[in-house]
C-alpha cells in the first residue's frame, strides 16, 4: 500500500491541475504543464487502486477517484489535442505514457523502500530480544555459579 499522505497529494493535484485545465488555460504551455500535473497524480491514484481493488477493496478514496480521473483524463486530452496539430499530439502521447511510468516508478520505489525501513526496524527489534534473552541467561548463570560457589565454602568449613 502506498504512503496515505502520498494518495491524498496525488488526489488534491489531481483535482487542482483538473480544476485548472477546466477553467481555461491560455496555452500550449500552459495546458502541457497542468495536464502533465494532472496525468502523473493519476498514475499514483491508479496504482493505489489497483492495489486496493487486487486486496479486494473498492471502496476506497483512490478507488473511486480512479474511475472519476478515466473520464477526466479524456477531457484533458481533448484539451491538450485542440492546442496541437499532429506532431504535437503525437509527443504528447509519447509523454503522457512516460510520465505515467514514470509516476509508477517513484510510487513503487518509495513502497519499496518504506517496506525496507520496516523490515529493518523489526531485524533490529528482534536483535533486541534476544540480546536482552541473553543477558538474562548469562545474569542466571553467574548467580547460579556464585550460589554454588558460597555453598562449596561453607561445606569445605573455610568460611
Amino acid at each position: 500500500m502506498l504512503d496515505p499522505l502520498s494518495i491524498v497529494a496525488a488526489i488534491s493535484t489531481a483535482n487542482s491541475a483538473y480544476a485548472t485545465i477546466k477553467t481555461g488555460v491560455s496555452n500550449l504551455s500552459e495546458a502541457w504543464s497542468k495536464a502533465s500535473s494532472f496525468i502523473e497524480a493519476k498514475a499514483v491514484v491508479d496504482l493505489q487502486a489497483t492495489k486496493d481493488e487486487e486486496s479486494g477493496v473498492v471502496t476506497t478514496e483512490a478507488f473511486v477517484r480512479s474511475i472519476e480521473y478515466r473520464r477526466y483524463e479524456k477531457e484533458v486530452d481533448d484539451i491538450i489535442r485542440a492546442f496541437c496539430d499532429g506532431a504535437e499530439i503525437a509527443m504528447w502521447d509519447s509523454h503522457k505514457e512516460k510520465l505515467k511510468a514514470q509516476a509508477v516508478a517513484r510510487a513503487e520505489a518509495a513502497t519499496q523502500a518504506k517496506e525496507k525501513a520496516r523490515r529493518i526496524a523489526r531485524r533490529k527489534q528482534i536483535e533486541r530480544e534476544e540480546n536482552v534473552r541473553a543477558a538474562l541467561i548469562a545474569l542466571t548463570i553467574v548467580a547460579a555459579l556464585m550460589l554454588c560457589g558460597g555453598v562449596l565454602l561453607l561445606g569445605t568449613g573455610i568460611v
